[in-house]
């Protein structure tokens, strides 16, 4: 008896909002009266799997890494189940690649003496991570319907969007066992030389500066989620986001990884060792929205 009492109560417990919202009682707003806002604004962000997709010569790994959004977006309903939306927002993007017993080698003139030798570059399990800040504009449209006789309204969208980088890093992280290593070899005195910095042979494990990435970028969006009232125009949004870029945003270089040179490490995106690296995006966002 105790446990069918339980069992009862925790059915009108349940029951109870279920009914009086189907028969109007509750809540105290309507969908009469959410359709009459017409103007809405969206305080958004999300977190997920963010990453430059890279096409990396000479046998590289690249992956991607967690990254996050954020934005403030405006829409506007032309038709209660048409929105069309445009707003400012940001997102971070992060890709870690590898390179793993690749060895590169040019012929130079040692200033020195004028001798002809190779240089060798070979890189043993190294790895960079790069980072990209983009401020973002979209401009897309929104598909919304409430869900039968809920108070639920389902929100499925997409568009484009203009991806503007105001951050663009790279690091290399080989703490544990990644090197770079640099040798001349002397066809002279048939000797290979690495342990002479004053000459530019030696051994580096980090390196950091700036990479060089278009000025912008273009991606497409698509979102779909659930939007449901906390008041007759305050709404809260959960769903699932997705964009992937059209243009890559690196730049097509001839310049080695490591120019003996200047004697600098350029990054693997302003480097002969890229081709293409196209940003993506997928995961999870949450949105406050105020309409009016």
């Amino acid at each position: 008896m105790k446990r069918a009492a339980i069992l009862s109560c925790l059915f009108l417990f349940a029951a109870t909002p279920a009914f009086a919202q189907r028969f109007g009682s509750l809540p105290k707003y309507s969908k009469r009266k959410m359709e009459r806002v017409t103007r809405f604004l969206d305080v958004s962000a999300g977190v997920g799997y963010h990453t430059m997709r890279t096409d990396l010569e000479m046998g590289g790994d690249g992956r991607g890494r967690i990254g996050a959004n954020a934005g403030v977006y405006y829409r506007n309903a032309f038709k209660p189940t048409l929105h069309f939306m445009t707003g400012v927002g940001a997102s971070y993007f992060s890709s870690r690649s590898k390179y793993d017993n690749i060895t590169t080698e040019q012929t130079l003139i040692h200033p020195d003496n004028g001798e002809t030798y190779t240089f060798k570059t070979q890189f043993l399990q190294w790895e960079e991570i790069q980072k990209t800040i983009n401020i973002e504009i979209p401009f897309g449209a929104y598909y919304a319907k409430f869900l039968n006789k809920s108070l639920w309204r389902m929100m499925v969208g997409g568009g484009a969007r203009l991806e503007i980088p105001i951050v663009k890093k790279f690091k290399t992280d080989n703490a544990q066992t990644g090197k770079m290593t640099l040798s001349g070899y002397f066809p002279s005195t048939n000797v290979e030389y690495d342990d002479l910095e004053n000459h530019g042979f030696y051994t580096r494990t980090e390196f950091s500066g700036k990479a060089d990435t278009r000025a912008f970028g273009v991606s497409l969006f698509a979102d779909f989620g659930f939007s449901y009232p906390v008041s007759a125009n305050r709404f809260i949004y959960l769903g699932l986001y997705f964009s992937h870029g059209l243009l890559s945003m690196s730049k097509s270089s001839s310049t080695p990884l490591y120019s003996p040179d200047s004697q600098s490490y350029s990054g693997i995106f302003s480097s002969d060792l890229i081709n293409k690296a196209f940003e993506m995006s997928v995961g999870f966002r949450g949105a406050y929205t105020f309409g009016f």
